[in-house]
């Protein structure tokens, strides 16, 4: 069996459609053209459009440009490592070869199927192909790239990420790896806020969902909504500076389209007498309020809020309510077993993003933006529309600005904010920031995967590409008239009775009151381990050591555990994600010690918040 034969078996054997592509490859000769070197090891030569060769590595020495190419790699810590381009599998030869034992996972980003095929003929890989740390991307389709990128993100951010580019490669698909590495970012940026807001409002979050189940059992699921307004048009308004332009012809539109606005938007859209059928909240933080105050809601608006927004919300809203749980957490996933099921719908980055998810659930067709900005004004102007609580005023921004002033907002000063550039609805570029152009991209990435059509109405503010766009005059005209809207969430009938509230709630409240004691006796070992000056090898093997981690293992194995304080532990736990040596050990016992005695600080104040919700 020759050297492809082998390669192929072995990628067969855990990737068979993967095996399948590269064999149906067939590299045409005129255009790769493998070339021997004064070294033994094949180069290749690529015959670009224009006649002009491409060099894969150097007609003397491959492996001198192999090693330039890794030692790049920083070792002080674990790391992912990313293949831009397969090259000849040399680099991932050596990168196996030299050091294996020090990164997590490793990526291969390949767009030419016909490269791979050559590399496979050229290089002994049958060992690599068939250990799962490999993950591979070979073709130029960038949505199963996100898919792959979706799946391996914990691995991504418990490492240190090091991109390794074969330069040809680069050269001949810049487009491509410009593209998917701009993807990679956006997800990085995306988990990076959620860790962020975790490790910031991790416990308080937890709380929220905990203070809002009473809530949560009084209201409608997702499941009992998904798809009533199959053949029906649907409005997502948000609450950028163009809603104060055209809120007011959304007036007497209720009949025929479904009206869902964010939160921010509620107050604009009563102030012009237009009920909206839904009203969508998801902000965990106390500002969120702010958007609720001063304002009658009208009896027949619906709440639709997920678990962690903030529980004063939920709590004083007088009419009915819509739950929109999440598939993110412990506590989550035991509501839907235990109380459901409700149905799940993803966390958006915005409010923005979780109105358009449900409009989608909903089943409407088309979907409409209203006030959907997200970015400023270069003439200046305001973030958002005069009613809402988040209103700031900024001046003129200047072509190519790298930054700009806003204003000050109730409670709140002014600010400096990051500016990125970015193609507006009208042609030319327009400034917003940093958040907001990850909003942007998400909400592109996810309207290319809607199946409804998508009109952007918000007449300002950027371009989203895949949305048709129109004037919302225009808009409400192909709506028609008396669609019956109005009595289709009239006609929702009572929300069915769930599960007592008490006995699921026993076996957690159990957990807290036994897990302050082995959290206690685990600060303990470390404290006892940390004056033992031992090598990392003698350390591990104390009898302390292991009744430490059985420790930790019992509680942070513990579902009652996880349903009860997940969140509130998250930022104890991220130390966890963060991968480490073998030989760090001190790094491993501080990560206990702070876990143990997060434990010990949050216990008590959970047990008491649920022997307070199971009472009421």
């Amino acid at each position: 069996m020759g050297c492809f034969e082998q390669n192929l078996a072995a990628l067969a054997s855990t990737r068979p459609a993967l095996a399948a592509a590269v064999k149906a490859a067939h590299p045409d000769p005129d255009r790769y053209k493998l070339l021997p070197t004064q070294s033994g090891l094949p180069s290749l030569e690529w015959i670009q459009d224009d006649g002009e060769a491409l060099l894969w590595y150097s007609r003397y020495d491959p492996m001198r440009e192999i090693r330039r190419e890794l030692s790049t790699i920083d070792h002080s810590r674990i790391y992912l490592p990313l293949l831009g381009g397969v090259g000849l599998g040399y680099s991932l030869r050596a990168l196996w070869q030299n050091y294996r034992d020090e990164f997590f996972d490793a990526i291969v980003l390949e767009p030419d199927p016909a490269i791979f095929r050559l590399a496979l003929q050229t290089t002994r890989m049958d060992d690599i192909l068939a250990d799962s740390r490999l993950h591979i991307h070979l073709g130029g389709d960038l949505n199963s790239w996100m898919e792959l990128i979706h799946k391996l993100i914990p691995s991504i951010m418990s490492c240190a990420l090091q991109f390794l580019p074969h330069r040809p490669s680069q050269k001949r698909y810049s487009a491509f790896f410009q593209s998917a590495l701009d993807a990679l970012r956006r997800r990085i940026q995306f988990t990076e806020a959620e860790f962020d807001l975790l490790i910031r409002n991790g416990s308080h979050i937890q709380e929220n969902m905990w203070e809002n189940l009473p809530g949560i059992l009084s209201s409608f699921g997702l499941s009992d909504v998904r798809g009533m307004l199959r053949g029906k048009s649907a409005i997502v308004v948000a609450a950028g500076p163009s809603l104060d332009k055209n809120a007011d012809q959304l007036r007497g539109v209720e009949n025929r389209a479904a009206l869902i606005a964010v939160d921010t938007a509620h107050r604009t859209l009563r102030r012009r007498g237009v009920e909206p059928h839904i009203v969508v909240t998801t902000d965990p933080t106390e500002l969120n309020a702010k958007h609720f105050e001063d304002v009658d809601p009208s009896p027949r608006t619906i709440l639709a809020f997920d678990p962690e927004v903030y529980s004063a919300i939920p709590s004083a809203w007088p009419h009915r309510k819509l739950f929109l749980n999440l598939e993110k957490a412990s506590f989550t996933r035991w509501l839907e077993k235990a109380f459901g099921p409700f149905g799940f719908l993803p966390k958006g980055s915005s409010v923005g993003h979780t109105a358009f998810y449900l409009a989608r659930e909903l089943g409407a067709d088309p979907i409409v933006f209203v006030g959907l900005d997200l970015a400023f004004d270069p003439q200046g102007g305001a973030t958002h529309a005069a009613d809402a609580a988040l209103h700031r005023s900024y001046a003129p921004i200047s072509a190519g600005a790298g930054a700009a002033r806003l204003g000050p907002r109730a409670g709140a000063g002014a600010m400096q904010e990051s500016i990125v550039w970015t193609p507006g609805i009208h042609g030319a570029p327009v400034p917003t920031s940093k958040v907001m152009f990850l909003y942007i991209q998400q909400f592109v990435e996810e309207i290319r995967k809607t199946s409804a059509r998508v009109v952007d109405a918000t007449e300002g503010g950027a371009l989203l590409h895949g949305a048709e766009t129109a004037a919302l005059r225009d808009a409400l005209s192909s709506f028609g008239a008396g669609r019956g809207i109005v009595s289709l969430f009239d006609s929702l009938g009572a929300v069915r009775e769930r599960r007592s509230i008490r006995s699921a709630l026993d076996p957690i409240l159990a957990a807290l009151e036994n897990a302050p004691a082995m959290a206690r006796r685990g600060l303990e070992l470390t404290q006892r381990i940390s004056k033992e000056a031992l090598s990392p090898g003698a350390v591990r093997d104390r009898p302390e050591w292991k009744e430490m981690e059985s420790l930790f293992s019992t509680i942070y194995y513990s579902e009652e555990i996880k349903i009860a304080l997940e969140q509130a532990l998250f930022s104890a736990v991220y130390s966890f994600i963060q991968k480490e040596r073998a030989d760090q050990t001190d790094l491993r016992l501080s990560k206990y010690r702070n876990y143990f005695q997060t434990v010990l600080d949050v216990s008590p104040h959970f047990r008491e918040t649920i022997l307070r919700v199971k009472s009421m």
